[in-house]
């Protein structure tokens, strides 16, 4: 699951650099193949070096995230659950976040999490509405998986401060094993 993930990331990356770079590079080719050198032989040099600028900084937190996943899945089993979307996804420049109701197993208790998809791919989940799987502690926040896509949503506690008391109360126990995750502080 999380191999997909992964490859999904470099291959969605390694276009852009890989778009980019040959804007960036095209120039040099162009000017020793004999072009004049004016600003229109130049102009895709700038092009894609603004275009592998923006991709450096749209793909920054990405791996981190995935990463953040790998450990939460590492540390927790997987568990059946519920979700339920409550209102619309608030956009930031290149993530949308959801506020969710997660409840694990038949009459658990259900919490309000934040949850970011961890590549940024802006869409929910196919299949999320039918039964996910969660790892994780709802009080430190945890991964969300749905079945058959293996998308993955990172979670955390909405609003992070309100769930402050439980992780006080949580068993030492729980506290190591979410800091083993990296779920200790805010996840995201």
């Amino acid at each position: 699951m999380l191999r997909r993930n992964y490859r999904l990331l470099t291959r969605r990356l390694g276009a852009r650099i890989g778009i980019y770079g040959a804007l960036l590079v095209l120039p040099i080719v162009v000017i020793r193949l004999g072009a004049p050198n004016s600003f229109w032989s130049i102009a895709p040099s700038l092009i894609g070096f603004i275009g592998l600028a923006f991709t450096v900084l749209n793909f920054a937190g990405h791996p981190f995230r995935l990463r953040k996943c790998g450990k939460v899945l590492d540390a927790y089993p997987l568990e059946p659950g519920t979700v339920t979307r409550i209102g619309k996804p608030t956009q930031t420049h290149n993530q949308s976040f959801y506020t969710l109701d997660v409840g694990r197993g038949d009459g658990a208790e259900s919490c309000r999490v934040r949850a970011v998809e961890p590549q940024g791919l802006n869409r929910w989940p196919k299949g999320a509405d039918d039964g996910v799987y969660i790892a994780g502690d709802l009080a430190f926040g945890g991964v969300i998986v749905v079945p058959g896509s293996n998308a993955l949503l990172l979670m955390r506690p909405e609003p992070w401060d309100d769930a402050g008391p439980k992780r006080n109360a949580a068993a030492p126990d729980r506290r190591e094993r979410a800091k083993k995750a990296g779920i200790e502080l805010i996840p995201f």
